[in-house]
């Protein structure tokens, strides 16, 4: 059985690209955005394109980080501390996959202080699908 991810920021340019292969993959997905009506009509359009994959939207990041076996922030700093705070309770012992996709970089270590008991990795939009399918092998 493959494993559910939860990804943040799913309807920006790297969110978008992620969901979409993972989806091809076969791996559940939980799509979280701020932009809700951008979220639903990327869901709709990933279920229509895939539709043997259990692909669900959500607003609320504890919920899904809840319900994910894997957690990718996809965020700005701000955003992915913000979302870790938030988290803290429902991600320990999970993987946990800073996704540097933006113009800066988040510091990792500042997500691991936020998050002490997960397990903490970061990726680029290159390497994240090979190391999520490593993850669950």
């Amino acid at each position: 059985m493959k494993s559910t991810i939860a990804i943040t920021g799913a309807t920006n340019t790297a969110g978008k690209l992620l969901s979409e292969q993972l989806a091809a993959k076969g791996f559940s997905l939980l799509l979280l955005s701020a932009d809700t009506d951008a979220l639903q009509a990327w869901n709709s359009g990933l279920q229509e394109k895939f539709p043997l994959v259990n692909i669900d939207s959500m607003q609320c990041s504890y919920n899904a980080s809840w319900e994910a076996d894997i957690l990718v922030l996809n965020e700005t700093r701000e955003h992915v501390l913000e979302i870790a705070s938030h988290v803290k309770e429902v991600v320990t012992r999970k993987p946990v996959i800073v996704l540097q996709a933006g113009e800066q970089p988040i510091p990792v270590q500042e997500v691991a202080a936020a998050l002490p008991h997960c397990n903490i990795k970061e990726a680029t939009k290159e390497n994240i699908v090979p190391m999520i399918e490593a993850l669950y092998q």
